[in-house]
């Protein structure tokens, strides 16, 4: 599971490797730390009604209408307005046909995520089949990009590895890859890759599950988050996903406090401040951060 902060974030932040805490921070302990984050992962998914990974999937809509007086008006001309963050769009289907990039664009105008989609003249929302059309049946399809990224998506969210798929290109069943210099530095002077990583070449995602720093091999899932595995060409950018520095933050403080709740109640550590018995709820700070990404459903 693709969590909001990696293992490799948690030990640095907690500074696990440092003597007098954990000499060696074990696979054991990595994996526990893991389910840590893939828990506060869920929790900030819940809380805020919104995913912080992009991911491709279809949705389906009715065509727009309102009540007025207990009738149904419909409207074939209105915005469609979503009720997830869109960030591109791949085939919109007015419910008779795909429409062409042309015959729609897409609100707000120069933010992000997409709240609605608007029809250029003469294009109309279909699917108007007479009786047999209840007026909630999912008529209109939008496959896209869906996921929360703020006004400066796709330039800072998609982040330049400065690496390419090798010359011998990639195949679609292909599930490592051998680059230059994976543990060098990114287009923002962060590391390339940790696991946990989710990378895009050409309009595929992919999870990166293995890091070998000795042969520079990253070990992958292939067509992840919705899409589709396919062939590569050589010298292809590798573009890494950026979790929004506050959702990552959040991540991690969420995992610590249930992390430490667990070592006191378990170890009996600091058990004056916890105990078996004390309930722990998340701190403040990271709740009130999550408040203001929450998703309206109104």
């Amino acid at each position: 599971m693709f969590t909001y902060a990696t293992v490799n974030d948690f030990i640095e932040m907690k500074d696990l490797t440092k003597p007098g805490v954990v000499a060696n921070l074990t696979v054991t302990a990595s994996d526990k730390i893991q389910s840590y984050l893939e828990r506060a992962t869920r929790f900030i998914d819940r809380t805020t009604r919104r995913a912080f990974f992009p991911s491709i999937s279809l949705k389906e809509y009715p065509v727009p209408y309102a009540y007025y007086d207990l009738a149904v008006r419909r409207f074939p001309s209105a915005h469609l307005s979503l009720d997830a963050d869109l960030l591109e769009t791949i085939i919109v289907n007015n419910g008779i046909k795909n429409l062409l990039t042309t015959d729609y664009f897409l609100l707000e105008n120069n933010i992000y995520p997409k709240t609605a989609i608007a029809l250029n003249y003469p294009n109309y929302w279909g699917g108007l089949g007479g009786a047999l059309k209840r007026y909630d049946q999912p008529t209109i399809s939008i496959t896209g990009i869906w996921g929360y990224a703020d006004y400066n998506y796709p330039n800072e969210f998609w982040i330049n590895t400065n690496e390419v798929v090798p010359i011998a290109g990639m195949t679609a069943n292909q599930t490592t890859l051998v680059l230059t210099d994976i543990d060098a530095d990114d287009a923002n002077g962060r590391i390339r890759f940790s696991v946990g990583n989710l990378i895009r070449i050409d309009n595929e995602f992919m999870e990166v599950t293995a890091i070998n720093t000795g042969t520079n091999t990253l070990t992958l899932i292939r067509g992840a988050k919705g899409s589709t595995a396919v062939v590569h060409n050589a010298g292809v950018v590798i573009k890494k996903w950026r979790v929004i520095e506050d959702i990552q933050w959040c991540c991690l403080q969420i995992a610590k406090i249930w992390r430490e709740a667990d070592l006191a109640a378990g170890s009996r550590i600091g058990v004056s401040d916890v105990s078996s018995g004390a309930e722990l709820s998340i701190p403040d700070d990271p709740l009130k951060i999550l408040k203001l990404y929450t998703r309206s459903i109104i």
